[in-house]
């Protein structure tokens, strides 16, 4: 049995947040060793080339706020993103993979979002509530291997975990 899960369905290579001028607000690639994201320079390049090449296939839709996933291709890798009005969501998959599978993340983390944030998506928001972020993402993956689809599952996960280490007594 080969080790080897690229192309899988569900299998993801990297979730990328970055602002309106391409700057990094939170970055987490799966399963890069050995590949193109094994380093800090080729992640920070790739951002780079995905940032350049979202605003010429959104061109002025960032201003209107659609909230529509759109799709490109960069390096030999699929890039579901949506632009919010000062930031956009990343979702990399290997060129193989299936973009409705990519899409269906990207609507996920989208819906988290909306919920934690009260339907207030801004870049403001997401530094103020980096936890919730993180926490999203993480009941979302395990290893770059999509662990759940439902918006209910990973908040409900979420919220387990914020209130059983509250109710963790102080030492």
């Amino acid at each position: 049995m080969s080790s080897n899960i690229e192309g899988f369905v569900g299998d993801v290579k990297g979730v990328i947040i970055l602002d309106n001028e391409g700057a990094r607000v939170m970055a987490k690639y799966y399963n890069s060793k050995g590949t193109f994201f094994e380093t800090l320079s080729s992640q920070k390049s790739f951002e780079r080339t995905l940032f350049q090449k979202s605003n010429k296939v959104s061109g002025s839709s960032r201003s209107a706020n659609s909230f529509e996933n759109d799709i490109m291709t960069v390096d030999n890798y699929v890039a579901i993103f949506r632009m919010y009005s000062d930031f956009s969501i990343f979702i990399i998959g290997h060129s193989d993979d299936n973009e409705l599978i990519l899409g269906m993340v990207l609507d996920c983390i989208h819906e988290c979002f909306e919920r934690i944030f009260r339907h207030n998506i801004e870049r403001k928001s997401l530094i103020n509530n980096m936890s919730g972020v993180i926490l999203v993402i993480d009941e979302l993956f395990d290893q770059g291997i999509v662990m759940h689809l439902d918006p209910n599952v990973i908040l409900a996960r979420i919220t387990t975990q914020k209130t059983s280490s509250s109710a963790a007594p102080n030492a």
